[in-house]
């Protein structure tokens, strides 16, 4: 009966019932995971059969969400204004600590971008705000997915670029302020469900009001900021979108600092092996200095062995000159009989000419007048020297 009314049309007295259905299966899903799980599968047949297939029902839900926004009364005022708080905490109900639902609200990326407007509009009420930014802080504290765009940090950082961290936090302080969050005590019972918006907005915040903080608190967790943040703050609100902007430029100085260092190991790796290279030649020269030491070590040994050798080789030398001038007399007699014997001819050529001249009538002697001073003219000088 209460998926019945939850799966009604969008008309207003069926915008009304859904409403209280959501009331009611708000209370049986909280602190259920269980049933949270099973509630999760259900699927509801689409409103006309040209829509296609079934649609979940946290998908329907979410849609009357919507729905329930655009309506207006006849004087242009939004209307069913008791609706969206209603929805907004089955939904906030049903998305705590259940990561499954959190990753079935996102599987439909309208959501997101319909969530984030909802929670910047300012046609909405103050309540709707608070309560839409609760929501959106879930989609960060109990995201479980790894999926590239539906990450706990993507919505943290779409939170922070659509919104910004110091606006979305105010939402709380704005809901908590308002006169119907501050008059209710702690241990006032609560009226049975009625269409009174006094009446639906107590309901909502007897579970809610704590919970606003610690959801504001876990996303600021989440999104990279400081732990001991708190969420009623402003000024801390702004150190946690200081200290993730700080932390953004730690992260891209470790990125450089990653890149400078694989740089180093690459270099260090270079000259590693430059240095085994330099070691590898190092060796080679010692290895030829130390031949270069033996070859000259045994030089030395042969130097002194003919030093110690010198004395003994001398008769040996002097036998040798010795010899060596008789074999040079015995040559110098030789050539000097020899010059002897050329002088005997030509002695004899001499005076056979001489007699001839002397037949002919010639003097010889008046012919060799001045002849042999020429001739001893060099002799002199060789004397001399």
């Amino acid at each position: 009966m209460l998926l019945h009314g939850l799966a009604l049309s969008e008309s207003d007295g069926d915008l009304e019932t859904c409403c209280r259905a959501a009331s009611v299966i708000t209370h049986i899903l909280k602190d259920n995971s269980q049933c949270k799980e099973k509630v999760l599968q259900i699927e509801l047949e689409a409103p006309m059969p040209s829509l296609g297939a079934p649609e979940l029902l946290l998908h329907r839900i979410v849609r009357y969400l919507a729905v329930a926004s655009s309506m207006k009364n006849k004087d242009g005022k939004p209307g069913y204004s008791y609706v969206q708080p209603i929805i907004l905490k089955l939904l906030i109900t049903w998305l705590a600590d259940c990561p499954n639902a959190v990753q079935c609200f996102l599987d439909s990326r309208p959501h997101l971008t319909y969530l984030l407007e909802l929670v910047s509009s300012t046609s909405s009420t103050v309540c709707v705000r608070g309560l839409a930014a609760v929501l959106l802080g879930e989609c960060v504290i109990y995201n479980k997915s790894s999926e590239n765009g539906k990450d706990g940090f993507t919505i943290a950082d779409a939170i922070s670029q659509k919104i910004g961290l110091t606006s979305y936090f105010l939402k709380f302080d704005e809901m908590q302020r308002r006169f119907i969050f501050s008059s209710v005590k702690p241990a006032q019972s609560h009226k049975p469900l009625t269409r009174s918006t006094t009446a639906s907005m107590a309901e909502i915040e007897d579970k809610l009001l704590g919970r606003n903080a610690t959801l504001a608190e876990d996303l600021a967790r989440t999104g990279h900021s400081h732990p001991e943040l708190m969420a009623g703050s402003g000024s801390d609100r702004v150190q946690v979108e200081t200290l993730r902007r700080d932390l953004q430029e730690a992260s891209q100085r470790v990125e450089m600092l990653k890149a400078e260092k694989a740089k180093i190991e690459s270099e260090a790796l270079m000259y590693q092996n430059l240095a085994g290279k330099l070691e590898s030649d190092l060796k080679s020269l010692s290895d030829a200095y130390n031949s270069l030491e033996q070859t000259n070590i045994h030089l030395e040994k042969e130097v002194k062995t003919l030093k110690s050798g010198g004395t003994s080789t001398s008769p040996d030398i002097e036998a040798i000159k010795a010899e060596a001038r008789e074999e040079a007399q015995k040559e110098s007699e030789a050539e000097l009989n020899d010059l002897l014997v050329c002088l005997g001819q030509e002695q004899s050529k001499v005076e056979k000419l001489s007699a001839r001249l002397s037949e002919l009538g010639e003097d010889v002697d008046k012919l060799l007048e001045g002849i042999g001073d020429d001739m001893a003219l060099p002799e002199d000088e060789d004397e001399e020297d």
